[in-house]
């Protein structure tokens, strides 16, 4: 929540795998995403991983979605990117 792009990999991961949290390909893509944004060069990697490798390779319609929850979690907390000073 406070824009540690690397928490937000990790968090992308659990989302992934299913660890901690309940399995979700689109959570873990939209934190994924953040993290990238973030500047987290990793994330990108992970992000296309679930995308193409997940339990099952994403829809265009679950990308969509991803991309889109991404979106309003950053609208919703702004605090997810860190501004450079």
């Amino acid at each position: 929540e406070q824009g540690n792009a690397y928490a937000q990999q990790i968090l992308a991961g659990f989302y992934y795998t299913g660890d901690i949290v309940e399995q979700d390909q689109v959570t873990a893509w939209a934190w994924a995403n953040i993290a990238f944004e973030n500047g987290n060069i990793a994330a990108e990697f992970l992000r296309d991983g679930i995308r193409e490798k997940g339990t099952t390779p994403m829809t265009a319609e679950q990308i969509a979605k991803a991309k889109a929850l991404s979106k309003e979690m950053i609208k919703n907390n702004p605090k997810l990117i860190k501004k450079e000073e």
